[in-house]
């Protein structure tokens, strides 16, 4: 993508895994780039920038979501009776937080049937079609990010509706991005703490930094070094 209506009609949350290394694959070297990745495949990439892989140094801004869980491209099928279609590549698109914050799962078939769900109701797919590599990842909040944002999970933001995100910053040069944006009246920030940050995602953060079968799990935190939050 290499213009701003692109990078916006892909907005929003997509919860099934992509293949971050075929990507990298089409990059020019000569060129510079940002790319949103979900954590496992940040570290990757941070571990292929360490290695001073050509494509992988190109990628000059990594941002990315917060991410508790990815589900398995096949958990749609059960939509598939109400659409009439026996395959997901007969799909037009998929929104995964259409409509109002937060927002209901939402397919359309080639043959114009849609299909809608509340996300409350498809987030009973996920033990049935979790991905292995989120059960073991412990990071949630996107670490290797220059920039995350997630969902503000907070009974103070839910009940003014429309929908806040949390924001976290790692470093000056993201840093300085988000200020000027700010400055130029194209993001509204507000500072939080970390309490305040962590109670948001508290459920998740359990899941990944205390349940996780990773063995240093439980020694893992939400905070990472020189980092800053806002809503």
């Amino acid at each position: 993508m290499t213009n701003s209506q692109e990078v916006l009609n892909c907005a929003q949350s997509i919860y099934i895994p992509v293949a971050m290394l075929v990507v990298l694959a089409k990059i020019n070297p000569a060129k510079r780039y940002a790319i949103t990745l979900l954590p496992d495949a940040a570290a990757v990439l941070r571990k292929l920038q360490h290695d001073g892989h050509p494509q992988a140094l190109a990628i000059k801004y990594v941002l990315g979501p917060y991410t508790g869980t990815q589900i398995y491209p096949m958990a749609l099928k059960y939509f598939f009776r109400t659409l009439k279609i026996h395959d997901i590549n007969e799909l037009d698109y998929i929104k995964w937080r259409a409509g109002e914050w937060p927002g209901y799962l939402e397919m359309k078939a080639n043959n114009g049937r849609i299909a809608r769900s509340q996300k409350i109701y498809y987030n009973f797919l996920i033990p049935f079609y979790i991905t292995q590599a989120c059960r073991l990842s412990i990071d949630f909040a996107n670490e290797f990010c220059d920039l995350s944002v997630g969902d503000a999970w907070s009974p103070k933001y839910e009940a003014l509706g429309l929908g806040f995100s949390v924001v976290a910053v790692r470093n000056a040069k993201m840093l300085s991005i988000i200020e000027e944006m700010q400055a130029m009246g194209k993001l509204h920030l507000e500072p939080i703490n970390w309490d305040e940050a962590g109670k948001m995602h508290g459920h998740m953060i359990d899941f990944k930094k205390a349940r996780s079968l990773h063995p240093h799990a439980v020694k893992a935190t939400l905070r990472t070094a020189n980092s800053t939050l806002w809503h």
